[in-house]
């Protein structure tokens, strides 16, 4: 079996590493006391010296047994105080442990960066809605205007081909010249009045509309960036179907950011 790897420490001074048997020849020769602090991979943190099972041997150095290559046991030990003044060392750091703390930072991000995408697209249609809606206003105000005025001049029309009487039918031509007269006079009041307000609505919804639309794809963009990042996260945590899934869709992501730019720049 091969040897641990072992680190131990003089006061805040960090040293090693070290076999497990170069350990127990550091221990024998005094150069590591009962006080100082020992750790290796496995061990949740580090431990007084005292406390590892044969370290220290009950008789002098001289009659030692040989010293084995296994790993050393190790008891339980009680985090010492003095302790939180070393750091463990860089190469032992657990990777798994990191990894799976990271996901309690990808997993929201996911949720966070797919809920700015959704409402800034869902806040983009109803902006483009609303510009359509007081286009559409403007434009029925004026066709309910022109369809009473053509219904009444047609039913004059009609009136007037039915009629034998020639006194009459001058009556329904007059009755008809004003109908006319007065639709033209009645436009030009609403072309001045409600319909330009409507006009002028419709407008001002479109400018409002552009402009919102600077923040709306800024909050898109952003929200994409998030969700690449959780997912990238996600997919390096996870395994199986999910970690393709999550990579699949940053593919879908970065076509739909980068392919919507090139197809701009050549327009």
């Amino acid at each position: 079996m091969a040897d641990a790897i072992w680190y131990y420490s003089r006061g805040d001074e960090q040293l090693g590493p070290v076999t497990a048997a170069q350990l127990r020849q550091l221990a024998a020769g005094g150069e590591i006391s009962a006080t100082d602090l020992v750790w290796k991979d496995g061990m949740e943190d580090w431990a007084s010296a005292s406390k590892i099972e044969g370290l220290f041997a009950s008789t002098p150095p001289s009659q030692t047994a040989p010293i084995s290559a296994d790993p050393l046991p190790i008891t339980p030990a009680v985090p010492s105080p003095v302790s939180s003044r070393v750091k463990k060392p860089m190469g032992a750091l657990n990777v798994a442990a990191l990894l799976s703390y990271s996901n309690y930072v990808t997993y929201p991000l996911v949720f966070a960066g797919l809920l700015f995408v959704l409402l800034a697209r869902g806040c983009d249609t109803l902006g483009v809605r609303g510009v359509a809606r007081a286009k559409a206003r403007a434009k029925l105000a004026e066709d309910q205007f022109a369809d009473i005025y053509q219904s009444r001049r047609q039913s004059t029309e009609d009136a007037i081909k039915k009629e034998d009487d020639a006194g009459k039918k001058a009556d329904l031509r007059e009755d008809l010249s004003k109908l006319n007269k007065e639709e033209s006079e009645e436009r030009s009041k609403l072309t001045k009045g409600d319909w330009r307000n409507l006009r002028i609505a419709s407008r001002d919804e479109q400018a409002h509309n552009a402009i919102q639309g600077y923040w709306r794809q800024a909050f898109f963009l952003l929200g994409e960036l998030m969700l690449a990042i959780g997912l990238l996260g996600v997919g390096f945590t996870s395994e199986g179907p999910q970690r393709w899934i999550c990579f699949i869709m940053l593919l879908i992501i970065m076509m739909t950011i980068f392919g919507g730019r090139l197809s701009v720049g050549l327009g």
